[in-house]
Formats: C-alpha cells, sequence, structure tokens
C-alpha cells in the first residue's frame, strides 16, 4: 500500500504541475489506435514462509533479474485539449524463474510468466509531441513451480506505472519510457511426500513482487 500512494502522489503532483502551465498542444496529436514493441528490465522478488509438518516456520526472501520483450496495443481518448485516456493490453510473454534451497523452500522453483496487463492510462499532453501519463492496470500470469510440491493457482495483481510519451516528427511513430511495480496476489504450494523431498503438511508461500524499467517503440494510427 506504501507502495501504491508514493507513486500515486509523485505521479498526481507532475500531472497537476503540467495541467496548470499554458501551452497549445492539442490532445489529437496523440489521440487513435496504437500498436507497439518494448523491452522490459525487470526485478522479481518473493518474500515468502516455509512452514514444515511440525509447525516451523522460516521467513526468507528471494530475487531474479531478467530481460523480457512484450506487445501492446489500445486506443488512446481524447477528453480535452491536453487530457487523454488510454485503453489497452500489453502482452509479456517471457517469464523469470527463481529458484531456492534455502531459507524460503526446500530446493523448490517458481517461474512467473506469460503476463497480460488490461489498463487504463489518464495522459497529459505538455507539448505537441511529448506527454506524460499515469498507468493503473490489471495483470494476470501463469505460474509453475519445479520440486516435490503441488501446482499453484494462476495468480493476478494490480500494476501501477508512470511514463512519457514522445511522437517523432512524422507524427506517426513514438517512444515511451515507464516505470513501475506490478504485486501479484500470494502463491501457496503443498508438499507432496516424496522420497527426499518436500514432506506432506508441509507449506510454502510466496508474495511476489515486479518492479520494471521499459522502453516501447510504436505506431499511432
Amino acid at each position: 500500500m506504501n507502495k501504491f500512494v508514493k507513486t500515486l502522489y509523485g505521479a498526481g503532483s507532475v500531472l497537476l504541475a503540467s495541467m496548470a502551465t499554458p501551452l497549445m498542444a492539442a490532445s489529437s496529436d496523440f489521440a487513435g489506435l496504437f500498436l507497439g514493441i518494448y523491452s522490459s528490465a525487470i526485478g522479481v522478488e518473493l518474500e515468502g514462509d516455509h512452514n514444515d509438518n511440525q509447525s516451523n516456520v522460516t521467513t526468507g526472501a528471494i530475487g531474479k533479474f531478467a530481460l523480457i520483450g512484450g506487445a501492446e496495443a489500445g486506443y488512446s481518448f481524447p477528453l480535452g485539449d491536453k487530457l487523454l485516456i488510454d485503453i489497452g493490453i500489453s502482452v509479456m510473454p517471457g517469464g523469470a524463474k527463481i529458484t531456492s534451497d534455502n531459507a524460503l523452500s526446500s530446493d523448490v522453483s517458481f517461474e512467473i510468466s506469460d503476463h497480460v496487463t488490461y489498463y487504463i492510462q489518464p495522459k497529459i499532453a505538455i507539448s505537441d509531441t511529448s506527454a506524460i501519463y499515469l498507468k493503473l492496470g490489471q495483470s494476470d500470469a501463469d505460474t509453475t513451480v519445479s520440486g516435490d510440491v503441488n501446482k499453484p493457482d494462476d495468480i493476478s495483481g494490480n500494476l501501477f506505472a508512470i511514463g512519457t510519451q514522445t511522437i517523432f516528427p512524422n507524427g506517426k511513430v513514438y517512444l515511451k519510457t515507464e516505470a513501475g511495480f506490478t504485486d501479484y496476489d500470494q502463491i501457496k504450494v503443498t508438499g507432496k511426500g516424496s522420497t527426499g523431498g518436500v514432506s506432506t503438511g508441509t507449506t510454502v508461500t510466496a508474495d511476489p513482487t515486479i518492479a520494471f524499467g521499459t522502453v516501447s517503440l510504436g505506431i499511432r494510427f
């Protein structure tokens, strides 16, 4: 919750300041259908507990860094001279895998992949070619685990980001930069009790958070 409040506070301050600045930008310069591809540098953190069948709880955290590509599509609706609302979907087919054999789990690997995000994106044009935005979205992802545990359910979470958009002189191609995070639901797995594995009654839980920085290149129609 603290990360959400800080993100909204910072982004809101920038958006309000830009609205108070006199300018001649027209939202029509950014309106319409858009398609893009992007590359993201992501950091995945799992904070979790290992609870054995004797009620002994061990807490730990593990992390992973990865570079992943994806694509997005959406439509930008003008609401005034400077204000627009983007509605879109982004797909990130890759994923990050984290393996731990210590405090967090007994030799259990978690993988979070194939992220799909549906988002709404209020945007303010600060010139004829530049805009800033706040992104709020719902993300879904596939989860897999390896080790002597049962497969968990797939997860969903809330995405929060801020970014900038610049349109090139031809008026069609754009560049976006973005930073944000996704706070996913908890992953919970239970041991199968195989020989030498995670015993029956043991549970491993993890709370995934993904922080990311993204650069996008796209075209508007």
